[in-house]
């Protein structure tokens, strides 16, 4: 349906989506939804597969097709293999915002009910039953060009250049 947007987490029983994620390039706080429950699966995001419970996502919808790039080998398989969590669904209200230039991805600066949840008990596995139904496609590190390997590489080198992660002990620079 048009009017359902969906939300992941890791955590079980929300019965009220409480804006605490940042606004791109704000401090101002709130809650992201998609249209696609494939997408929304990306955020069930485990600490303990990943080392961090910062969100860093290479991913973008197309045509309804949920596009994952993959930045360094591995990379998907070790986030979400073994990783279970919950989709969440909510109905799409007049104050739910467009995330510029993303299709089809939503924020609400308001609290946001919840009308039903889904348990994935795998999300890799369950990634993969959307990539056979044409649903989800995998960039693998390994298949880009040796150009486009490169370019991943240097944008994280980059970044961890600009926000000085080397020298900080933080959990973006533990990341």
């Amino acid at each position: 349906m048009e009017n359902l947007l969906y939300h992941g987490s890791i955590i079980s029983g929300i019965e009220t989506l409480n804006p605490v994620s940042k606004l791109h390039n704000s401090d101002e706080k709130v809650i992201y939804l998609s249209s696609s429950p494939v997408y929304a699966m990306l955020y069930i995001w485990s600490k303990k597969n990943t080392g961090t419970s910062l969100k860093h996502i290479a991913a973008w919808l197309k045509d309804g097709i949920t596009y994952y790039e993959e930045q360094f080998p591995n990379k998907f398989w070790e986030f979400y293999h073994n990783v279970s969590g919950y989709v969440y669904t909510a109905e799409k209200s007049p104050d739910f915002k467009s995330v510029n230039n993303r299709e089809d991805m939503y924020y609400s600066q308001n609290l946001v009910k919840t009308i039903k949840s889904d348990f994935i008990a795998d999300v890799y596995n369950k990634f993969t039953e959307y990539e056979k139904e044409g649903k989800f496609k995998l960039l693998k590190f390994e298949e880009r060009t040796a150009e486009k390997q490169e370019f991943l590489v240097n944008i994280i080198a980059q970044y961890i250049n600009k926000e000085n992660l080397l020298t900080l002990e933080t959990e973006e620079s533990l990341f």
